[in-house]
């Protein structure tokens, strides 16, 4: 066997090992069985937080705290709102309440429907978008799975979504922890639906432990 021809076998090898590499599926339970379960309008969200390393490993392909991201599920239930809610996943904000967020617009973390121009304003001001599973991979470039790793995380990403009535939906949002060189203490979450009759946004704002050390 030629050179050229062994190196075309060992990268069909590796290739072939990538192409089987499986990760797990990840199955939330009910959003009302979790205890940050809220609802509002008959709309129920809830946040699942995954710190630890071999749940990451197990259903993402990586260690993303370490990366500086917090991988977050988030489950949604339209349980007893008669019209369909839509969730835009470019909408879905983050700030840290170790920062200045919190002394500035407390009332950011009281779950309720919150006006146009109030989300505007906090958005503007204190949070930022939650960066997807392209920008989170750009970050972990140099893991020699890197393909299967993307793909998986774009399988399991929150997307937008229509809920309708009785239905649920979810995904997982990479929600930044780092501020500067350390880690956040807590990451807020602002995860508004869009309801189908008013057509107003119900937000959902949750604060999330990222396992740091208080200041």
């Amino acid at each position: 066997m030629t050179v050229a021809n062994t190196a075309v076998v060992a990268l069909a090898l590796i290739l072939s090992a990538h192409a089987e590499q499986r990760f797990a599926d990840f199955k939330p339970l009910p959003a009302n069985q979790y205890p940050s379960y809220q609802e509002l309008q008959g709309l129920g969200l809830a946040v699942v937080p995954m710190p630890d390393k071999a749940s990451q490993m197990s259903y993402l392909g990586a260690d993303l705290l370490a990366q500086g991201f917090l991988p977050v599920y988030i489950a949604i239930e339209n349980r007893a709102n008669p019209h369909s809610a839509m969730l835009v996943r470019e909408a879905v904000l983050y700030g840290h309440g170790d920062s200045e967020t919190m002394s500035q617009n407390p009332r950011a973390l009281r779950p309720g429907p919150t006006k146009g121009m109030d989300r505007a304003e906090t958005a503007a001001r204190l949070w930022g978008g939650v960066p997807g599973a392209v920008g989170v991979v750009l970050v972990l470039h140099k893991l020699s799975n890197i393909t299967n790793i993307r793909l998986n995380l774009l399988e399991k990403e929150l997307r937008s979504q229509t809920v309708a009535p009785g239905k649920t939906g979810g995904g997982f949002v990479f929600a930044p922890v780092m501020e500067g060189r350390t880690r956040a203490k807590d990451v807020l979450l602002d995860v508004p639906l869009k309801d189908g009759d008013s057509n107003e946004d119900v937000h959902f704002h949750f604060r999330i432990d990222t396992g740091a050390e208080a200041k």
